[in-house]
């Protein structure tokens, strides 16, 4: 059995299943899980970064307070945040995304912090949503009931890690479950890819100097 390191659940490998692989490069693999009691799936995507560990960790607290990710690709908007606290190891924030014909304008206030576990030389970020005071939920936004994840990074060695990110999410509202998913499985390679092209970047920066 393999334990979420920073989180409170312990998950047997045989409740993952594998939904799909990208071979190319480094490559990831996708799974996905039901969750007790709940419709919607956790996604988890797991994927070999060329970064220390370290460096991915600093790289994602980064990646949640960067602006750009608010934008699409044709540089529309797509949203906006607020950032109420940011140290190293904590940030909270409220995050606002604009709706489409899929789906109604939505808010959540979340809070991320880091952990590391020496013994198994991982090093992450965990997140979940909060409550916050001048915050509350509105009629005209939803207020989504659901984000919590983390990141984690397992060194390999100084210049790689083998990195997961897990999550749990609903938007919201009535959407069907179908939709629900299909953001879901969008979404973590999404991440993935971003945050690796980040970190490489990074890496490659420090290397160079």
């Amino acid at each position: 059995s393999a334990c979420l390191v920073g989180s409170e659940m312990c998950i047997r490998d045989r409740d993952w299943k594998l939904i799909k692989t990208k071979k190319k490069g480094d490559g990831w693999n996708l799974y996905k899980r039901k969750i007790p009691g709940a419709k919607f799936q956790e996604v988890k995507i797991v994927g070999k970064i060329n970064a220390s560990a370290q460096m991915a960790q600093t790289s994602s607290m980064k990646m949640f307070v960067d602006s750009s990710v608010y934008v699409s690709k044709k540089g529309k908007s797509l949203g906006w945040f607020t950032v109420f606290k940011q140290t190293e190891d904590e940030i909270e924030l409220y995050s606002f995304m604009k709706g489409n014909f899929l789906y109604k304008d939505r808010d959540v206030v979340v809070r991320y912090g880091t952990f590391e576990n020496a013994t198994s030389n991982t090093w992450g970020v965990k997140w979940q949503q909060i409550d916050k005071e001048g915050y509350a939920a509105s009629d005209s936004i939803i207020r989504m009931p659901m984000d919590k994840g983390n990141w984690q990074f397992q060194m390999i060695d100084s210049t790689s890690c083998m990195a997961e990110l897990s999550f749990q999410f609903h938007p919201g509202g009535s959407p069907p479950t179908w939709l629900i998913n299909m953001i879901v499985k969008y979404y973590a390679p999404h991440e993935f890819e971003y945050l690796k092209g980040i970190c490489e970047n990074e890496s490659k920066e420090t290397a160079d100097n």
